[in-house]
Parts: structure tokens; sequence; C-alpha cells
């Protein structure tokens, strides 16, 4: 799944590309990748609506219009944008086509499926469940070490991991970059987040805008499906410590293995000698 790193990537993408231009149809191939909207109403609703900025809101890129609304359009886990010419083709996991004034389009594919588009009234994307029940940005000023202290005291019989990865708690992190935050801040993902010392916590905090900055400096992580706004590969995969290394030597150099456990249901790589 396109993480916030990815996410932010095409945001940024979108930004440069299609702010200031104004939508001028839509063609829905799939009408179940809408999501509480209705064919009819969203292309009223796009129909010469210029594009006045592009926002992200943990894994969610929200396009802002000028008519007043916010179209939301979820990845999950194998969704892509891709700005193409009027004369490509249509890919075969192409799901609904936007297009623009300046005679581009702006292609939605998911060849699983699981991603969505929902039309709302800006005045009330506060109020979406999705949106009101996310916690803050990382780098947002209500991401603090004082907040992680006050959030991780609550959970005493979670993991730090799964912690990471609940969306009500920090707004954007999935299981790459928790593997690779927990690694950078040398903490066992087996931890409970209540008994991290201020140090931890401070190391957690850090290591969370670190490894989150170089990501986004990357262009994000290509495994399988994740490409940029222009169908390129991210290029932070080289850059991955611990995430689907099992069995490599831990780059610190410090003798460790990578191993790979289960939390959460979820593939979890980390080196049981220098996170503790």
């Amino acid at each position: 799944m396109p993480e916030l790193p990815e996410v932010e990537t095409v945001r940024l993408d979108l930004q440069r590309s299609i702010v200031g231009l104004k939508l001028t149809s839509v063609e829905i191939f799939l009408p179940k990748m809408l999501k509480d909207t209705q064919a009819e109403d969203l292309a009223h609703i796009l129909k010469d609506a210029k594009i006045t900025a592009v926002d992200r809101r943990g894994k969610i890129i929200l396009l802002r219009l000028s008519s007043g609304y916010t179209i939301m359009i979820h990845l999950k886990m194998s969704g892509q944008l891709l700005y193409m010419d009027a004369e490509d083709p249509i890919g075969k996991w192409t799901h609904i086509i936007f297009g623009l004034s300046n005679g581009h389009l702006l292609h939605l594919r998911d060849q699983r499926q699981f991603g969505y588009v929902k039309a709302l009234k800006t005045e009330d994307a506060g109020n979406d469940t999705t949106l009101a029940g996310m916690g803050p940005e990382p780098f947002s000023t209500d991401f603090t070490v004082a907040y992680l202290k006050d959030r991780f005291t609550r959970r005493k019989k979670a993991k730090i991991k799964a912690v990471l990865l609940d969306q009500s708690v920090i707004a954007g992190i999935g299981n790459i970059y928790a593997d690779e935050i927990l690694h950078e801040a040398r903490i066992k993902p087996t931890r409970s987040p209540d008994v991290l010392t201020r140090q931890e916590l401070a190391a957690l905090h850090d290591a969370t805008l670190e490894i989150l900055r170089a990501a986004i400096e990357n262009r994000g992580s290509s495994f399988s499906k994740y490409v940029d706004l222009s169908g390129k590969q991210g290029g932070y995969v080289k850059h991955h410590r611990v995430y689907r290394r099992e069995g490599e030597p831990c780059f610190r150099d410090d003798g460790g293995t990578i191993k790979r456990i289960k939390i959460a249901g979820r593939s979890t790589f980390y080196c049981p000698k220098c996170q503790k």
C-alpha cells in the first residue's frame, strides 16, 4: 500500500501539474470505485470546477475544487494516479479518467480495486469519519514527544509496531516505514509502548521525521504497484535497512541478522542485535 512518502510524492506531482486547471469530464468504468457518491453527482460536481489545491491527509489525496467540494482519492493497496496524454492507451486496470482543461487526463488505476473516490463538501470534510479519525500528521506541530508519551501510555497491552500502524495514533505510517523507523530508533517492534523511556520516545519521534523525509526525497518505495504521477518507480528501496531483508546482515555491522516475525498480521523485519 502506498504510505505517506508515496502519497506525498504523488501529491507534490499533482500540485505542480494540475492546480489551476479545470476538470472538464469524468469517465467511470467501474462504479464500485465511488464511495458514498453517485456517478451523475460526481460528474456535476466536477464539471468546469477549478482545482485550487492538492492536499494530503494520511494516505489520502484531497483535490480542493473552486465549486466548494473536495475529492478524496484513496489509493489503498494497489491504486495509481497517472498524468496522461489524451492519445495514451487506457490501461487494463484504469477505472476512472478525469479530463483536464489542458487536454491531459488523470487516470486512476487499481488492479486490486480496493481504492476509492469520494466527493464531499469542503466545509464538511473535517467531519468525514475517515479523516476525523486520524491522528496528527508526523510533520505537524501536534506530533511531539509529549503527544507520543500520552498516547502510548494508554496502550499497555499493545506492541509498538501495531501502534505505529494505527492511523488514529499517527497518520500515514504503514508497514514499510514502521519497520524502518523502529530500526532507526533501535526499538524492538514487540516492545510495549507504555514502557518506552523518554529517551526512546525522543529517538522514535526523530526517527519518524528522518525516515519519512528521506523517503519523500527519494520519491517513495516501489516493490510492485506504486509509481509516481509519470509512472516512474520510487528510489527509496535501496535505502531500506530492515524491510524485506530477512537473513541479511544489519547495516550497523554489529553482527546482527535481520529477522522476520508477524505482528498484527503483518510481516515485520528487525535486527535482534541492535533493537532492544
